[in-house]
């Protein structure tokens, strides 16, 4: 039997293998083709010649680092690609190889994973820097099990990623906070914290902050062309400046991202479709992940669950597009890979 699953193993590997080097190679010759696809990555490629670090705080900060490392003193998207791959590939085959299930589902979301990591994450990009700093955040919630060196830890490294890179790091982490905080609480105490901070945010930040966080959705795609992008979205419940449905369509949008069913009213492009199919799978994975975790008191997944559930409330305030969304979910990969590789694991646990 243990003969068996090795063998399916190298198998598996040698098909994730093979897989991975013709994606590389097809990844390649589409930057000759279709060279606009890959804006973020020419304008940090700019920035890192011309030294424009005030361009952007998130694209001059890529530009920073990428210089950082810049041993080779080249400015052209292949060679950084090729690098890139040679680098993090082999650490990601082994974090795979670490934490593996030869269930055939899990095999199928693993592919359509890797997918994803290679088309939007192996290249110079902002998305690559969230992708390694994910990582960091995936050991601090495995090997800090107690609630005030994990929280110190996030909370410290969710407000130093804002400062030099990101403001949202430090949203996703206050929402953390407050799923844990109605975690811990009853019944009574859950509809208490819940109303506050609804009142809080509703009522106590001043209307310009107000809106740049729940109406820069809005605001974004305001400004674009209906062509811009076909899966753009917005909000379903017109505001016109109401705070209050400007917040409810807050409460309707995570809904959307968990189930993002409009994509499917859109189109029926099978890309769509497989879209759709796999958020839905990995909401349902969350679902069953944090059922676990609160009926056996597990924290560590109790703490994963509540992170994957914050990451995905960040981005749907304010998230412009499916397109956009699905290139900075699968940054996300070590936690979402982690939550689906418990899950499999502990079903095969529980069936036998």
């Amino acid at each position: 039997m243990k003969g068996t699953w090795k063998k399916n193993l190298y198998l598996s590997f040698s098909f994730i293998f093979f897989y991975w080097s013709v994606l590389f190679i097809l990844k390649i010759k589409s930057f000759k083709i279709l060279p606009n696809y890959y804006y973020d990555s020419n304008d940090i490629l700019n920035i890192m010649q011309t030294k424009d670090y005030d361009y952007s705080k998130s694209f001059g900060f890529a530009a920073k680092l990428f210089n950082f490392f810049n041993f080779f003193n080249s400015y052209d998207w292949t060679t950084w690609t090729v690098m890139i791959n040679v680098v993090i590939l082999p650490l990601l085959i082994f974090f795979i190889l670490k934490m593996f299930n030869l269930n055939i589902y899990f095999f199928l979301w693993l592919i359509c994973s890797t997918l994803m990591v290679e088309i939007y994450i192996l290249h110079v990009s902002k998305d690559i820097i969230n992708f390694v700093v994910i990582f960091m955040y995936s050991f601090f919630i495995f090997k800090l099990r107690k609630s005030i060196p994990l929280f110190l830890a996030l909370g410290i490294s969710s407000i130093f990623m804002a400062i030099i890179f990101r403001e949202y790091y430090i949203l996703t982490f206050l929402i953390f906070i407050i799923l844990f905080l109605l975690y811990k609480s009853n019944k009574w105490l859950k509809l208490s914290i819940f109303s506050v901070v609804c009142l809080l945010v509703l009522y106590a930040l001043p209307l310009d902050i107000f809106t740049s966080v729940f109406g820069i959705r809005q605001q974004v795609n305001s400004v674009r062309e209906v062509s811009d992008a076909q899966s753009m979205i917005n909000d379903w419940i017109p505001f016109n400046g109401s705070r209050e449905l400007m917040f409810l369509n807050f409460f309707v949008n995570i809904f959307r991202f968990l189930f993002p069913i409009d994509i499917l009213l859109k189109s029926l492009n099978p890309a769509y479709l497989a879209f759709f199919l796999y958020i839905v799978f990995t909401t349902y994975v969350l679902l069953k992940n944090y059922s676990y975790a609160k009926k056996n008191k597990d924290k560590k997944i109790l703490y994963l669950s509540l992170w994957s559930f914050s990451i995905i409330i960040t981005h749907s305030i304010f998230e412009p597009d499916f397109g956009s969304y699905t290139r900075h979910f699968i940054s996300y990969f070590a936690i979402w890979y982690i939550n689906v590789w418990f899950y499999f694991s502990n079903m095969k646990i529980n069936r036998d």
